[in-house]
């Protein structure tokens, strides 16, 4: 694809031929704003015809071109890419596969490095058919080469292989804080051949260790502050659907703003558990407040924004609620559907009541 994208409008067009007047660089340079580098300025006479003869840019060692606006001024080309260029990082100009030139955007040094915050489960102990992990940054992170900074070691310290799914595009959140890593699935789920194959990725009573590469670089290029790592231990599988009926509510007192809590059999899904769970009065309304996960996600904690009233209320459970394994409310995620069947409900509800 060509880089060459004339979407500008024509404002924006006569302020960088403004911009560049007095531009008298004789190497390919990096034009900045606000202290941030904007757009790579190339002098005319290290291009030719480029009505041709397109010019590209692209990252130094890569073949994927970089999207933007090349704009010509009087004293050469100006590209203006789609997304910001990135520190630390190294782009060339070329122009029929030949180099035109290097420039290389300077590192963010005395900025405060990116770090992982937390990796969830938050426990030590998982089950052997654990489906999901979430990697959360203190700072938007690159994309796109996730499995490249990931790795999971047994206990002898040897890299697992075929472990995380590579998804393109990755799955990321909170504006690339938060990173979701499935463990391949087809190794999981014991019908497939995948399994059959490889078995399943985590083994009952072994011990693992996730390493995150302090290599990983935001959205700034600036790399981790340093490496990260978690161990754990894969315990037995968990094989059942979810049922509400079998988790514990301690209730507050009428006229107080004391917490509700809800405790499970076990961790359930950390970002699920914080959007899933609601507390619906006896008309129907939703009671407003705060939601505080504790014990390593296996409580839920709901603070009201005003007194509680006494009466009956009712929990009211989104079914996508997942334990760490992937069943929800309504089915196990490694089933057999000859013999299991699923239901189909899209919430559950529990009643529970405040005395006066």
């Amino acid at each position: 694809m060509r880089t060459r994208l004339y979407q500008y409008s024509l404002v924006f067009f006569l302020l960088l031929v403004a911009a560049c007047q007095s531009k008298t660089a004789d190497n390919v340079s990096i034009e900045w704003e606000n202290g941030r580098a904007k757009s790579i300025f190339i002098p005319k006479y290290l291009v030719q015809d480029v009505d041709r003869f397109p010019l590209t840019v692209s990252l130094n060692g890569s073949d994927r071109e970089v999207l933007g606006a090349f704009i010509q001024t009087h004293t050469g080309m100006l590209f203006h890419p789609l997304i910001p260029l990135s520190p630390g990082m190294e782009y060339g100009v070329l122009q029929q596969n030949r180099v035109v030139g290097k420039v290389k955007v300077p590192d963010n040094t005395g900025k405060k490095q990116p770090e992982v915050v937390a990796v969830y489960p938050l426990a030590d102990t998982v089950p052997e058919n654990l489906l999901k992990l979430y990697i959360q940054f203190s700072e938007p992170m690159q994309t796109g080469n996730a499995l490249e900074h990931v790795y999971l070691l047994d206990k002898n310290r040897d890299t697992l292989d075929r472990i995380f799914l590579n998804l393109q595009p990755e799955l990321w959140g909170d504006n690339d804080r938060v990173l979701t890593l499935w463990i391949d699935p087809g190794r999981i789920k014991r019908d497939l051949v995948l399994n059959k194959q490889l078995g399943n990725p985590l083994q009952k009573n072994q011990h693992y260790e996730l390493v995150i590469t302090g290599e990983w670089k935001d959205h700034r290029g600036l790399k981790l502050k340093q490496s990260f790592s978690k161990k754990f231990i894969a315990t037995s599988r968990t094989d059942q659907r979810l049922d509400i009926e079998k988790w514990h509510i301690q209730t507050p007192e009428a006229g107080t703003k004391q917490p509700l809590y809800v405790s499970f059999e076990q961790a359930l899904d950390h970002y699920l558990l914080q959007e899933s769970i609601s507390i619906m009065s006896s008309e129907g309304g939703s009671i407003k407040g705060n939601v505080e996960l504790l014990a390593r996600d296996k409580a839920w904690k709901f603070t009201p924004a005003e007194n509680w009233k006494a009466g009956s209320y009712k929990l009211h459970v989104n079914s996508r609620l997942e334990d760490l394994a992937g069943n929800n409310l309504n089915k196990i995620f490694d089933r057999d559907i000859h013999k299991q069947q699923k239901a189909d409900n899209a919430f559950y509800e529990r009643g529970f009541l405040i005395k006066p």
